[in-house]
């Protein structure tokens, strides 16, 4: 999903790093032994406690946007530069480093991968920081790539006893060395979280936003009579569609499968090649075939049961009203048989009912009409 206004309401991601971020700085209010804000009481002055986020996405902004509000003293760090103002805006303080920066924002507003002395120097000169602090929480992520380690071994033991670090990205390998995900850990006095689906704990508010996000969605790619209509000349459709009819316009997936990248005419062909109607691509015909053959065996026992359980007296007008049924059977048959996009089972077994169901009403008639005879006057 591209990092453009319009498509915020779509963006799935956004919605989970939300609640990931905010549920993030709980677990490690719960873990920490120590509270967060400053408090002034007859025992003394207990300080409020020092967090820092590394890695200032969603997820990081909402973090600490919940730490400014438990009232502890929140610091934030992002190789991008655009991230400085954002961590302000959100009353937190950017921790500033002397790197180049420059070239670490890539395509959408994510992160790129750095090199490995880019990540030294940054160790480096984080060491000092991470030491002050009470809370760590990361969340630095890159897309289609292992997550970078920020915190170091030798950083960890750097920290305060009791302090905390809370790894967002243990499920992409983590941003510490010592994170396992699923699990917690605690190494040189410190207790390290790996939490794994985080937002899964606020399922309420997480199925919520997901549903929304994805009404949205479809209200972008379906047209009035609800049938799919791709404009891959959007950007929010040319950035979500991985595959269609049989190729992959997906620029991303195109460059991880080695295929060439698609021109600007390929992509407006694809186009305006795009409407499809919706029940095309549902792929229910088997179902409908279950549904059908057992509508046929329903039919066997109900109409054997009728049969045999009607007197010899009631035979006629019983094979007038089973004329009446072949005939509605007949034009169910028709329509079967004559359906160019059922399967080849389901035509044959129209064609059948075609001839069974009309030899019914042909004989059906004669039958009763010769019955009848029998009773009129000379």
């Amino acid at each position: 999903m591209p990092r453009i206004s319009r498509a915020q309401s779509m963006d799935v991601l956004s919605s989970m790093a939300t609640l990931a971020g905010y549920k993030a700085v709980l677990m490690g209010a719960s873990a920490a032994p120590r509270i967060f804000p400053l408090l002034m009481t007859a025992a003394g002055t207990l300080k409020p406690a020092r967090v820092l986020i590394m890695g200032v996405g969603v997820a990081g902004l909402q973090a600490c946007a919940t730490a400014k509000r438990l009232g502890a003293v929140v610091e934030a760090y992002d190789v991008r530069p655009a991230a400085r103002e954002q961590i302000i805006s959100v009353g937190a303080k950017p921790v500033e480093l002397d790197l180049d920066t420059g070239e670490s924002e890539g395509a959408g507003g994510y992160a790129k991968e750095q090199g490995e002395d880019f990540l030294r120097r940054q160790r480096e000169l984080m060491t000092a920081v991470v030491a002050e602090q009470d809370i760590i929480i990361t969340t630095a992520a890159i897309p289609g790539a292992k997550s970078p380690i920020l915190v170091t071994e030798d950083m960890v033991v750097a920290m305060k006893p009791g302090s905390v670090i809370v790894d967002l990205a243990a499920e992409r390998g983590g941003n510490c060395d010592l994170t396992e995900q699923g699990k917690t850990v605690v190494a040189h006095d410190v207790t390290i979280l790996g939490p794994e689906n985080v937002p899964s704990d606020l399922a309420y508010h997480a199925s919520q936003m997901y549903g929304k996000n994805m009404q949205t969605l479809l209200e972008l790619i379906l047209d009035e009579q609800g049938d799919l209509n791709l404009d891959f000349n959007d950007e929010i459709v040319a950035g979500t569609v991985v595959a269609h009819q049989g190729s992959i316009p997906h620029p991303h997936m195109r460059k991880l499968l080695g295929l060439p990248e698609l021109s600007k005419k390929s992509r407006r062909d694809k186009s305006e090649q795009s409407t499809v109607p919706l029940k095309e691509l549902r792929g229910k015909n088997m179902e409908i075939l279950i549904l059908l053959l057992a509508l046929f065996v329903l039919s066997l026992f109900l109409g054997v049961e009728l049969i045999t359980k009607v007197p010899p007296t009631l035979h006629t007008p019983l094979m007038s009203g089973t004329n009446a049924v072949s005939g509605i059977t007949l034009v169910g048959a028709l329509l079967a048989a004559g359906n160019d996009g059922s399967p080849m089972l389901v035509n044959v077994l129209g064609f059948i009912a075609v001839t069974l169901a009309t030899i019914n009403v042909v004989g059906g008639y004669l039958v009763t009409n010769r019955m009848l005879a029998m009773f009129k006057r000379k």
